[in-house]
């Protein structure tokens, strides 16, 4: 059994080739002829026919889904999709949408995308895709079928208010945005940060570059309003902009020597911030947020989730991937905000309310 196991497992980094050896060996206690005892119940008895693969991967699912909301088991078409998610590299043709009335709203199209340069614009809606009507589609199927191999096209009919065109959109590789940027009244900088993917903290250092080369004063609204994280390194990056000479959070693991500390060191916040959240900020968000909140920036809006603990992946020879919770975080205080949250210095209800909220605190400054 355990020879087994260790094949199965390739790990990723350094730090899990030990703790992995170490949880190989209490596999020796599973009752495995129990395991079979079951498997062939099941196929003998069930109304269904159930494959082998089937139920093993229905058995990891449910070991690891039995630790947490967080940890789980993907077999490899899952871990595709789950990479895809969280880093935003995919190949497609760069915008992003929601289903509205049965069909595809546009609600932003990538700069220098394959979209844009094809002419489709925030709002369009998409009627049907290679001369397929799409009406209800789930935004899955719509999504596999916009997605496909760089260099291939994909045919687009677009209702533009009284307009109908269809254009052949080149598909390329494509990093999604994960900010968007704009000045409000007052000369007020505004990001919204909508996840930590893998260019997040390049957006937001572009975003700050532009406001100290086009002369804006130092005022800025961060918006972390339904991000519900993603890569915590992005979001210490994106801290390290902000936060003062000291710590941003530490990684507390099961065993202490495996604690890891991040640190800015910045010798003073530049700008003068105020931070959005809502119940929806979980996560890589809540450790940027708390890190900035412990700093003396106001934090506007609802109570975050109160995602307190992090997970690590480990990729397996199958193609899949098991997601495992290993450690919880603290904010610079030392505070561990698990299933409890940062409560904001303004609590206050609605976007648009909490919007000018947002703005009113950030002039007092």
């Amino acid at each position: 059994m355990k020879k087994r196991i260790v094949s199965l497992l390739v790990c990723v980094g350094l730090i899990f080739s030990v703790s992995m050896a170490d949880t190989v060996n209490e596999f020796a206690d599973f009752d495995t002829e129990e395991l079979v005892l079951f498997k062939e119940l099941i196929q003998d008895l069930f109304y269904k026919d159930v494959t082998d693969k089937e139920l093993k991967e229905a058995a990891l699912k449910g070991m690891f889904q039995s630790l947490d909301p967080y940890s789980n088991y993907y077999n490899k078409e899952e871990t595709e999709e789950f990479n895809t998610t969280v880093s935003g590299l995919y190949k497609g043709i760069g915008i992003k949408f929601e289903m509205y009335n049965g069909y595809v709203h546009i609600v932003k199209v990538f700069t220098n995308s394959p979209a844009q340069a094809a002419g489709l614009q925030a709002d369009d809606t998409i009627i049907e895709i290679n001369g397929e009507d799409i009406k209800g589609w789930s935004s899955e199927k719509v999504a596999a079928h916009i997605r496909g191999e760089a260099g291939t096209t994909v045919n687009v009919t677009v209702i533009r208010g009284d307009q109908l065109f269809a254009p052949d959109v080149l598909r390329e590789e494509i990093q999604a945005e994960s900010c968007e940027f704009d000045i409000l009244d007052d000369d007020i900088a505004y990001i919204k940060i909508e996840e930590f993917n893998a260019s997040t903290a390049m957006e937001v250092a572009s975003y700050l570059h532009a406001i100290n080369l086009t002369g804006y004063n130092d005022k800025l609204i961060l918006d972390l309003r339904n991000n519900t994280g993603g890569y915590v390194d992005q979001a210490v990056a994106v801290a390290r902009n902000f936060v003062p000479r000291g710590i941003i959070t530490t990684l507390k693991f099961k065993n202490p020597n495996s604690d890891t500390i991040y640190r800015s060191s910045l010798e003073a916040n530049p700008y003068k911030m105020v931070v959005l959240v809502n119940e929806a900020t979980a996560s890589a968000s809540e450790i940027l947020a708390g890190a900035l909140q412990d700093n003396g920036v106001k934090l506007v809006g609802r109570p975050t989730y109160g995602k307190g603990v992090f997970q690590r992946t480990l990729n397996l020879k199958n193609g899949g991937m098991v997601k495992l919770t290993t450690g919880q975080y603290l904010t610079p205080s030392g505070v561990c905000i698990d299933k409890i949250g940062l409560q904001p210095d303004v609590d206050i209800c609605g976007e648009e309310e909490q919007l000018q909220k947002a703005i009113e605190e950030v002039n007092k400054l």
